[in-house]
């Protein structure tokens, strides 16, 4: 469905093809998010008016940018990510899109990671958890709890 929906909504992204480029010269997985998925993350952003964002899995920074471009200037992203060169591949296709001070990055383990955001007492308004299927119950019962003591 996902390759139907691409075919007759996705235009040409420039910035984005050079994201994906990028993945593939790094010798990265082809794994990001679809163009389609990544329009829907782009107006969730924009409709729910969130303002501080976490993102599990940057990978080269592919649904960053559509994350990033659903927010204004003062809105933050806060991308979790495993390896430390995915992140700085991620913030380099960010820095390019204009996002530079808006994203920053915390390398390691997903949940060791979420731990100290947790301990920091951190808020988020929107949680986009794109890797890190292993742990991926136990990383929606932490964003389940975060969203609970938000209310």
């Amino acid at each position: 469905m996902n390759r139907y929906i691409d075919s007759v909504f996705h235009h040409q992204d420039p910035l984005l093809e050079e994201v994906i480029s990028s993945i593939k010269e790094n010798g990265l997985p082809s794994i990001s998010v679809s163009p389609s998925s990544g329009k829907l993350l782009t107006m969730l952003i924009s409709i729910s008016g969130a303002k501080s964002i976490l993102e599990i899995g940057a990978l080269g920074g592919y649904s960053g940018i559509c994350l990033a471009r659903g927010f204004g200037t003062d809105e933050t992203l806060t991308s979790l990510e495993l390896e430390e060169r995915c992140a700085e591949l991620a913030h380099r296709n960010l820095s390019k899109a204009g996002f530079r001070d808006q994203v920053s990055y915390m390398t390691g383990p997903a949940l060791q990671s979420l731990e100290k955001l947790v301990a920091d007492h951190k808020r988020f308004d929107f949680f986009f958890i794109g890797t890190d299927k292993v742990n991926y119950k136990i990383t929606w019962n932490i964003a389940s709890d975060w969203r609970n003591q938000m209310l």
